[in-house]
């Protein structure tokens, strides 16, 4: 596994909530759905950072560690017997973690049911906020009635305000192949995934 993609773990500090086994593209969804007032709130850490970071740091910790990746690296000495045996590790603080679900990257869009819901959305990113009106939802993602301006971030929150309550969850745009805008969001990030598919799924 590369280095950049070691798992991270982020920490809200007014809430002391902590979420562990992030990705760094998980991160980076994250990072882009925050707004830069509110990072001041969270610190990440990862495997060989002595202490935890401010999460405004993100961008060059991950900056960083690409340089490294892309040195030249020498050929390591072969695994030592205790390496190679498995490790036990005694965790004495326990510690609360919130489980976030994300999206399966190799699952298709055309193997998705879709269900035919009318839900109020708002649209955030830093600069905007956007609503708008799905037509049809899956558990992975959804479609708007209005074509998606093209001048959202990679990621961004979504707010579903028509499911019963209301849901915040970050999304991308499904870019359409002939570069049109698209009406299709597919759900990167999801720490409100029963209440979801719930949603989703009530009759």
């Amino acid at each position: 596994m590369r280095r950049r993609d070691t798992y991270w773990s982020l920490f809200h500090t007014p809430e002391k909530r902590q979420i562990n086994d992030l990705r760094t593209d998980h991160v980076e969804a994250v990072f882009e759905a925050i707004p830069s007032k509110d990072q001041k709130d969270w610190v990440i850490w990862r495997e060989g950072f002595r202490s935890w970071k401010p999460f405004a740091d993100f961008p060059q910790l991950i900056t960083s560690l690409r340089q490294i990746d892309a040195a030249p690296a020498d050929k390591p000495a072969p695994p030592t017997k205790e390496e190679v045996e498995p490790k036990i590790r005694r965790i004495d603080d326990k510690i609360e973690t919130i489980a976030l679900e994300f999206a399966d990257e190799n699952e298709k869009a055309a193997r998705e049911e879709r269900f035919a819901k009318v839900w109020d959305l708002t649209i955030i990113s830093p600069t905007q906020r956007i609503p708008a009106k799905t037509v049809n939802v899956s558990l992975h993602g959804m479609q708007v009635a209005e074509p998606l301006t093209q001048s959202l971030p990679r990621y961004f929150t979504v707010e579903i305000r028509g499911a019963g309550n209301i849901i915040s969850v970050v999304c991308s745009a499904i870019r359409a192949f002939d570069m049109q805008p698209t009406t299709r969001l597919k759900i990167e990030v999801n720490d409100q995934s029963h209440a979801y598919n719930a949603a989703v799924l009530a009759k």
